[in-house]
């Protein structure tokens, strides 16, 4: 069932040309709960490049741009609680972060959910890419020691586990079998073109 607010929002952006030239982001302007947008552009922010020499926080080495879209999935929640935002598809060009934001985004997610014992999933179409998405997710919690005492990895299940609210990220190679039925509060598909 569509929620009646999605129905006075407008994702179209007829000056996405000149946007994409001026180098500013793609999300337009939207009524967001701000306080919810600072929190998780902070957690974002905060989140190391686990595989950069000197591990540069995002607030230094992630771009506006996606910050933008950060901002936009998290804030997304209006007054009764429902995600205005739900079905996200972002596209990103070639050597431009990808499995990287998509783990940052994950572990954001599951940072910005004090609900207990919800599940989140992050897909990638290959092994490899997969196997990436897991190393960025579980690197940038073992790049930082307040995160590294709050979860538990399971590297053998490519499995992160909140200690405070049981709340599981799975990376996992996406599989239509494996993925039919599954509930989950959040889910992402890295790379989604290759499938």
């Amino acid at each position: 069932m569509e929620h009646p607010a999605e129905l006075t929002w407008s994702f179209a952006l007829p000056d996405w040309r000149e946007r994409l030239l001026a180098g500013t982001g793609l999300v337009p302007p939207l009524e967001l709960d701000q306080v919810a947008v600072a929190r998780a552009v902070g957690i974002y922010n905060k989140l190391r490049l686990p595989d950069v020499s000197g591990m540069p926080e995002l607030k230094v080495a992630g771009g506006e741009w996606y910050r933008q879209v950060i901002g936009a999935i998290f804030g997304s929640v209006d007054e009764t609680g429902l995600r205005r935002v739900r079905n996200v598809l972002v596209l990103v060009p070639k050597k431009n972060s990808k499995t990287t934001n998509a783990g940052a985004t994950m572990v954001t997610g599951v940072l910005m959910d004090d609900e207990p014992l919800q599940s989140y999933l992050l897909y990638g179409p290959t092994q490899a890419i997969a196997d990436r998405g897991f190393a960025q997710a579980s690197g940038m919690i073992r790049a930082d020691e307040v995160l590294t005492a709050r979860f538990h990895i399971a590297d053998h299940r490519k499995m992160i586990i909140d200690r405070k609210t049981e709340t599981t990220l799975r990376v996992q190679t996406f599989d239509e079998s494996v993925a039919t039925g599954v509930i989950a509060k959040g889910v992402l598909v890295d790379e989604i073109h290759l499938l």
